[in-house]
């Protein structure tokens, strides 16, 4: 294969992470989005050019992936096409490195292919699944890395438990595709059901989705006792409640929401947090929660390793890997291998490993250590 300069994109429902191999610049964080004002279709957006300042209730977002799969392209060219002139690359003179969901579609992939080729003619392509990637992370501390693992994707649509195996050093690690498991429960869906709450009970947000996920992102945890709680909750001394002051874009300068610990301030407007700080998160231990009925997050990754060969689940156990936005919850760790200790035979350790970065994750060092370069097919 020719040595062009590799491109590298991990292209997320949420945001596109992506740079340039060998290239000592930190990678660009992206927001795969095309924001349009409600009031003024024809003014737009694209990726990072959002001013944050704008009113979020007066924006109409458009997202190029649709549960999961990436279903408009000309919302995916646009953000693409910014990328591309961001980082100074010229296609044509560059391969391409692009990750895919798993178990997407055929068709969605000769898109893939035929955009990469025709519309931009990269000299070469890889295309793989992210997890794929992991021996080149930093998710996992040992040297060299594990034979097997457990990758937990928790991303904006979905949330995939993933066991690789790392038995060809140099290459790409193999999938174990039998064993994928995949929970529908991503950062998307959870901000909705935070935000159909607080419509309910406080102030109508049912057109401010990207406020509610900041306060999701300030305000959640993850409960390691459910029950009890809900019952702090209810009583009139309660630790757990909080205040949230949200945006004001008619200050000037534009003030930014953020969690109260003094008193309140003229013209402040109040979200009040209470059990819905940790009622949220608690649908990916307990999906019937929110009227899903499939297994939660710790039996699903119980069942997936046991799907393994048996040789093969000793060294699962001790090697789960956490990435995504979701798994930074504050008490989610501690509350998954809790439950994942419970589930797993007495023989077997359990350890649980998270991306340093997690926003370039799955993995980080993708844009230090490329796989051979043979692995990218024209």
């Amino acid at each position: 294969m020719s040595n062009y300069p590799i491109v590298i994109f991990d292209n997320g429902a949420h945001t596109i992470k992506c740079g340039i191999y060998n290239n000592n610049e930190e990678p660009r964080i992206v927001p795969n989005s095309v924001v349009r004002l409600k009031h003024e279709r024809n003014k737009q957006f694209i990726g990072p050019e959002f001013n944050e300042s704008l009113d979020y209730s007066i924006v109409h977002y458009r997202l190029p992936f649709e549960r999961g799969y990436l279903t408009d392209w000309d919302v995916e060219k646009a953000v693409w096409d910014r990328a591309f002139n961001d980082l100074k690359i010229d296609p044509h003179d560059h391969s391409f490195l692009v990750t895919e969901p798993p178990f997407n579609m055929h068709s969605i992939q000769e898109t893939y292919d035929q955009m990469i080729f025709e519309e931009w003619e990269f000299q070469s392509y890889l295309r793989c699944p992210s997890a794929a990637l992991f021996p080149y992370g930093d998710i996992f501390s040992s040297d060299p890395q594990p034979e097997c693992a457990i990758i937990v994707d928790s991303g904006f649509s979905f949330t995939h438990v993933i066991p690789v195996l790392n038995s060809n050093p140099g290459h790409l690690a193999s999938i174990q595709w039998p064993s994928v498991r995949r929970l529908d429960i991503g950062g998307k869906l959870l901000t909705n059901k935070l935000k159909e709450l607080v419509s309910f009970r406080h102030w109508d947000m049912t057109e401010s989705t990207y406020i509610i996920n900041q306060v999701k992102e300030a305000c959640c945890f993850v409960s390691r006792s459910w029950a009890q709680d809900l019952e702090i909750c209810r009583a009139k001394i309660n630790p757990i409640a909080q205040s949230y002051v949200l945006p004001n874009f008619g200050s000037e300068p534009p003030k930014p929401g953020y969690i109260m610990t003094s008193s309140s301030q003229e013209g402040d407007t109040i979200l009040p947090m209470n059990n819905e700080r940790f009622s949220i998160p608690e649908a990916l231990f307990s999906p019937s929660h929110i009227g899903l009925s499939q297994t939660g997050l710790p039996g699903t990754i119980a069942h997936s390793i046991n799907s393994l060969p048996e040789d093969l689940r000793g060294v699962a156990w001790g090697n789960i890997g956490l990435v995504g936005g979701n798994v930074l919850f504050d008490g989610f760790e501690q509350r998954l291998l809790d439950e994942l200790r419970a589930l797993a035979p007495d023989e077997y350790e359990v350890c649980l490993y998270r991306a340093k970065e997690y926003e370039i994750s799955v993995p980080h060092g993708r844009f230090v250590l490329l796989p051979n370069p043979r692995n990218l097919v024209h």
